[in-house]
């Protein structure tokens, strides 16, 4: 990244905490900052906090006042129409802030200074609730992992699919991950959301998989005890099943009000190991 920087005059960088993809991979962010630190020029650094959001990853300890970084909570870059403009974002470094006021001002929707202040009492006042929220969905998002991956090792040779998050046995940043702060005894994970993907990128073995999980009749029951929307998004009270006919996964999301995550979680193991 030094070199990067030097050779190539890089003026931003832009990385995603946990990334929002089937394979997932974990920033390091307390080694990234520390490079950032280290070099003369440093470029602004834009962590998009995209899954495990402050509840599992909360900078107000990371970040020192004059590190050039700004954090996105990636569910609200789309408010408002507002994506191009990052959302909400926070940084200690007030020079940045200033600046992405000032660029908000003139090319965005900007609230009333008295809007602004009733919002961050709103905020503050909604953070423990918030919190609590965000790990019921990281709980529930958990058992559908770890059912996912029971159905896969039943399957053995003749799965399909294949799955990793996180916190998993075969992820390759398992114990990074196990570090983060969400991690809270069995439910030891780290976001929102879990993928499973065809092991074969063929469209006949993605459409076999999408019908299998779209159709079962296990998962019927749980949509039609709405328990799990089709639909993509995550933090919903009802879990979430996202599918692309052109790409070869399914995006599973937790839900925090669900009336038995743990019959979900089997429905969805059922569905997924039924060929």
């Amino acid at each position: 990244m030094a070199r990067l920087v030097d050779e190539k005059g890089v003026d931003v960088l832009f990385a995603e905490t946990v990334a929002n993809t089937p394979g997932m991979p974990v920033l390091d962010v307390e080694r990234l900052l520390a490079q950032v630190r280290s070099l003369n020029n440093p470029p602004i650094l834009i962590l998009d906090n995209t899954l495990p959001l402050r509840t599992g990853l909360n900078f107000a300890d990371l970040l020192q006042p004059d590190d050039p970084v700004i954090v996105v909570e990636s569910g609200t870059k789309n408010l408002m129409n507002n994506s191009d403009l990052l959302g909400l974002t926070y940084s200690q470094n007030t020079a940045l802030m200033d600046a992405l006021r000032k660029h908000k001002a003139h090319s965005g929707a900007v609230n009333s200074l008295g809007g602004l202040a009733a919002i961050a009492a709103k905020l503050e006042a909604a953070i423990p609730g918030f919190d609590d929220r965000n790990r019921a969905v990281f709980r529930s998002t958990n058992l559908i992992a770890r059912a996912l991956a029971e159905a896969r090792a039943e399957l053995g040779a003749d799965a399909d699919f294949d799955t990793t998050f996180p916190t998993g046995p075969t992820h390759p940043n398992t114990k990074l991950a196990l570090t983060m702060p969400i991690v809270e005894g069995e439910f030891d994970f780290v976001s929102p959301v879990v993928f499973i993907t065809a092991t074969e990128l063929s469209e006949p073995a993605v459409h076999n998989l999408i019908k299998r999980l779209a159709e079962h009749p296990a998962i019927h029951e749980q949509i039609d005890a709405g328990q799990i929307h089709l639909g993509q998004s995550f933090g919903m009270s009802a879990a979430r099943m996202l599918y692309d006919r052109n790409a070869p996964n399914v995006r599973f999301a937790g839900g925090f009000d669900l009336d038995d995550e743990v019959a979900l979680a089997n429905a969805i193991k059922e569905a997924a190991a039924d060929k």
